[in-house]
């Protein structure tokens, strides 16, 4: 307080990079499209019951997404392999690639598990890595559903799926355009969950 018993004007600090960060993440929640997420689980769920699978791809950072929601869907639903991430066995990528090419790396995996009914999700920052569009074109040729979480579209891998969950970051930066989709990708896979749970078709309940 001043002498005249005025309260000094404070001067904001200004916006740190986590702030920013924070702010782009809250915009992309923002228009995440929970009624399709919701539906997902949902449909999960029922399809998992069937006797069906969900296979998942995620490339770069989204790989230990894809791991985690397979462990997560498995531990809720009493059957072996109901749920597979197609990163997790490191010897089976291995093999791929140095047989064929890091492209088939889950293209070759789809054409292995993947039988008519089963669904694959592939998850991509960028929406542009040529492994997941190769493993949604053999997904589609086995008479599989492709879903997909990418970042802001159009973009080449929601275009070729069934069904698309985009992330839109309003006014994020090219440098963190990247950690803002991945983050938003994490409470969408949250949300799967939820539904999945709440379904009523696990073995919890």
């Amino acid at each position: 307080m001043t002498t005249d018993g005025a309260v000094p004007a404070t001067t904001s600090s200004p916006a740190t990079a986590g702030d920013r960060q924070v702010g782009e993440l809250v915009s992309a929640l923002g228009v995440l499209d929970t009624r399709l997420l919701d539906e997902w689980g949902q449909r999960l769920a029922v399809l998992l019951r069937e006797g069906r699978r969900v296979l998942i791809a995620g490339a770069g950072g989204s790989a230990a997404q894809a791991r985690a929601l397979a462990a997560g869907l498995t531990a809720r639903f009493a059957a072996d392999r109901a749920a597979i991430a197609l990163d997790e066995d490191v010897a089976i990528t291995a093999v791929i690639e140095h047989d064929h090419m890091f492209e088939e790396v889950f293209a070759r995996q789809v054409r292995a598990h993947g039988r008519p009914g089963d669904v694959l999700l592939a998850m991509s920052a960028s929406g542009g890595r040529r492994s997941l569009l190769r493993a949604v074109a053999s997904a589609r040729a086995g008479g599989m559903l492709s879903w997909c979480l990418t970042g802001p579209a159009p973009n080449p891998l929601a275009d070729v799926c069934d069904e698309a969950v985009c992330v839109y970051p309003a006014g994020a930066r090219a440098l963190s355009l990247t950690a803002t989709v991945e983050e938003a990708h994490q409470v969408a896979l949250h949300l799967i969950r939820l539904s999945f749970d709440a379904a009523g078709l696990g073995p919890s309940f």
